[in-house]
């Protein structure tokens, strides 16, 4: 298939995505148009109506046409949207978009839109018949984007027949940036934060980050006054404020003292990660897209990360990015933590900055735009 090309700036990019929530997958979607329109393409962003992506699209400014459904059975009015934006080409970020992706992208007689579908979930890439459904079901698309390495392998596994190619998120350098002078703690006086940022929900590993945090000040050198402490950041989704609370209880901690919750959101989210020792990212699952590990980069601050998913990408180039337990026990994983604590508690300002100044050349919406726009460059 042969297709124009054309300077992007008079390319008209179509982002559709049916996500309901304000998920990473959204984020990704958000931060592709953002970041495609920094670079001059024109780009207009069709969330599904009353999610929290068309009011976040509406707020940063962007095109905004919402999809009050995706059903075929709205494929009239579809399709004549795609006809009154007349795209060049077509993102999309999850399945029932992607059905549709080939018939909304003939949108004149004489050309079709360039088909590019976003992946943010794993895949199974071992049993034949998995393999096989995957290349099926992205048979009409021409291009899969990919938001890590991990994930990029094992797509490349599959019968896929297009090209697949790594975009790592970016996330926006204007809001995620180191945002006070990183002295060293004078642990006479502070108790330092480990920073757990993310919904309270089972998958984020809260359980065992509360039995390692008892393990690590249970090992924490005597001389040093000071223990760290857990500060746990994050709403309510599929795990209540409670239970976290009796997690805390039976493993002897402190609520107040070793252990802190803040349950509801906060602004001016990078001047608590700017201040954390380190971000801690104890997933048991997910963790495809890593957009918690990019944020606290970006503002400077190391992260010790469990390993699951893509998390070990943030860090794997990049020695001063952070340490992986991934292949660690449970006691080799507390030693890892006390190491960490003592050696990130005294970083000075000038590793602290230096270290955003690497993420944001990785992890940037800047990044993000220039990663994309030359993945497109064949089709422009």
């Amino acid at each position: 298939m042969s297709f124009m090309r054309r300077n992007h700036e008079h390319c008209r990019l179509w982002h559709i995505s049916s996500n309901r929530w304000n998920s990473a997958i959204t984020e990704y979607a958000l931060s592709s148009a953002r970041s495609l329109a920094k670079r001059g393409f024109k780009s207009t962003f069709s969330p599904l109506k009353g999610s929290p992506a068309e009011k976040r699209a509406q707020e940063y400014g962007l095109d905004t046409r919402s999809i009050s459904s995706f059903s075929i059975t709205k494929w009239k009015a579809l399709k004549g949207l795609a006809q009154d934006i007349r795209p060049d080409i077509i993102f999309t970020y999850g399945g029932p978009e992607t059905s549709l992706a080939q018939l909304l992208s003939m949108t004149s007689q004489n050309k079709k839109a360039v088909i590019v579908r976003f992946r943010g979930q794993d895949v199974d890439s071992s049993p034949f018949l998995s393999k096989w459904r995957f290349g099926w079901s992205h048979r009409i698309v021409d291009l899969v984007i990919s938001p890590s390495p991990t994930l990029t392998k094992k797509i490349e596994q599959t019968f896929l027949k297009c090209p697949v190619k790594t975009v790592v998120l970016g996330c926006d350098e204007s809001v995620f940036s180191p945002a006070h002078t990183k002295a060293p703690l004078n642990l006479s006086i502070n108790r330092p934060d480990i920073i757990i940022l993310g919904r309270l929900d089972p998958v984020k590993g809260h359980e065992n980050a509360i039995e390692f945090m008892r393990g690590l000040l249970k090992k924490w050198p005597q001389e040093i006054a000071k223990k760290p402490r857990l500060h746990i950041i994050g709403e309510p989704a599929n795990l209540s404020k409670e239970t976290l609370i009796r997690w805390v209880k039976q493993n002897e901690l402190c609520l107040g003292d070793d252990v802190i919750l803040t349950s509801e959101r906060v602004s001016n989210i990078a001047s608590y990660l700017s201040k954390a020792v380190f971000g801690f990212i104890p997933s048991t699952g997910s963790e495809i897209i890593c957009r918690v590990a990019h944020e606290f980069l970006l503002c400077g601050t190391p992260i010790v990360v469990s390993g699951v998913g893509s998390l070990d990408d943030a860090i794997s180039d990049h020695a001063g990015h952070g340490y992986s337990y991934k292949s660690l026990t449970f006691d080799e994983t507390i030693d890892l933590l006390v190491k960490a604590s003592l050696q990130y508690i005294t970083e000075s300002e000038d590793v602290h900055r230096e270290r955003a100044a690497i993420a944001k050349s990785l992890f940037s919406l800047e990044a993000m735009g220039k990663n994309l726009e030359k993945c497109l460059e064949e089709f422009l």
